[in-house]
């Protein structure tokens, strides 16, 4: 019978030749590790006839500790895998190349206000045929073209998968290691909680509380701006205040009606 374990390492192996997979490889053993490692500590506690039933508790609960450390970071890899995995997809995201062109911030402004009511069939196709319409519709927070974020990223994939077919199968492969390797820290985690006694909800703080310098090296790597390799210098402040102004007054009006 394949158990859960089995079927995430058959997973993870399809996908092995993905960006990320040499890097996300170890941190997804060692997480497939803990369940294991803790039934052996169980397995010898139950097997020492010099101790009650609180002390082989006690054992195992004593051990628990020492598996913190590979959980933070393999959670920690995980998120920072999604993170990269949404810069990527942001990077291939349509976008304004011209801030210093006037005449066509304002023609986006016309051609979001030309969306609004329409269908979204209707939207898509339009963004489709017109370059200039999926700048406008991806310029700004998607309620400015009548749209919600969900409907936005419907648009967004289906252009993607024709504009950059081979970077979404990249991306998709990426997306499933992060998948597999955010569930095995999901079955660490909870072994580690059933181990040490305490309620799955309060794992996370646990943790900390037993690795505090690989917590406190996590949050750091997770607040560390990582710029995309194409980036050049941050750009400067938008110089078209007042476009930005009316932009800000489409989205006021639209959260009024």
């Amino acid at each position: 019978m394949t158990t859960i374990v089995d079927e995430l390492m058959l997973r993870f192996g399809r996908h092995n030749d993905a960006k990320n997979a040499k890097h996300l490889l170890p941190h997804f053993e060692r997480a497939l590790s803990v369940p294991n490692k803790l039934n052996e500590k169980c397995a010898e506690a139950k097997a020492d006839k010099h101790l009650s039933e609180t002390g082989r508790t006690a054992k195992v609960r004593d051990v628990a500790p020492s598996f913190a450390p590979d959980v933070i970071k393999a959670k920690s890899a995980a998120a920072l895998a999604r993170r990269d995995i949404q810069r990527q997809r942001d990077a291939l995201t349509p976008r304004v190349t011209d801030h210093k062109d006037v005449a066509s911030a304002m023609l986006r402004l016309d051609l979001r206000q030309f969306l609004r009511g329409k269908p979204v069939a209707e939207i898509a196709r339009l963004a489709e045929q017109n370059p200039s319409m999926l700048e406008a519709i991806f310029e700004g927070p998607a309620a400015l073209s009548g749209l919600t974020d969900e409907v936005r990223g419907h648009i967004l994939s289906q252009h993607l998968n024709k504009t950059a077919a081979p970077q979404m199968r990249e991306i998709a492969e990426q997306e499933v290691l992060a998948e597999v390797l955010e569930t095995a820290v999901a079955i660490a985690s909870n072994a580690l909680a059933d181990a040490a006694g305490i309620r799955p909800q309060s794992i996370d703080s646990w943790l900390a509380e037993q690795a505090p310098a690989e917590a406190k090296a996590a949050a750091e790597a997770l607040a560390a701006p990582r710029p995309l390799k194409s980036q050049s210098a941050t750009p400067g402040p938008h110089p078209f205040d007042k476009i930005l102004a009316e932009a800000r007054a489409e989205v006021a009006a639209i959260n009024l009606q």
